[in-house]
């Protein structure tokens, strides 16, 4: 709560569009989420989220949740696509949002040309 609200204290701002956890911490994720939860409630945030949670991390946060999570925000692209897990979002009503959705640029460089970034 505290980093909300240093957060919303330089941006000047009365709510945030979307705030999410960032990424999964084992025995954080809970505590996490309910800070979530009451900023939503009190309205200083419009959607809440997670990024970077798998199906496993999804689970065990609707088991302890009252809002379910609106958005997971993970790696996304055409050389990367987590069809059961968008498919578990979507039968959960959480938006999947495409993070690097051209691999950073990659996307368009030829598989042949690849290896020579990489070096």
């Amino acid at each position: 709560m505290r980093a909300f609200d240093v957060s919303m204290k330089l941006l000047g701002f009365e709510y945030l569009d979307l705030y999410l956890i960032h990424w999964p911490v084992k025995g954080k994720n809970i505590e996490t989420w309910k800070a979530l939860e009451q900023i939503y409630a009190e309205g200083r945030v419009r959607v809440i989220g997670v990024s970077n949670f798998l199906r496993h991390h999804l689970e065990d946060l609707l088991a302890h949740c009252k809002i379910v999570p609106m958005v997971n925000q993970m790696e996304f692209h055409p050389r990367l696509v987590q069809q059961e897990l968008i498919d578990f979002c979507k039968s959960h009503s959480i938006q999947y949002e495409a993070w690097s959705p051209l691999m950073q640029g990659k996307i368009f460089i030829s598989r042949s040309c690849i290896h020579l970034l990489q070096v």
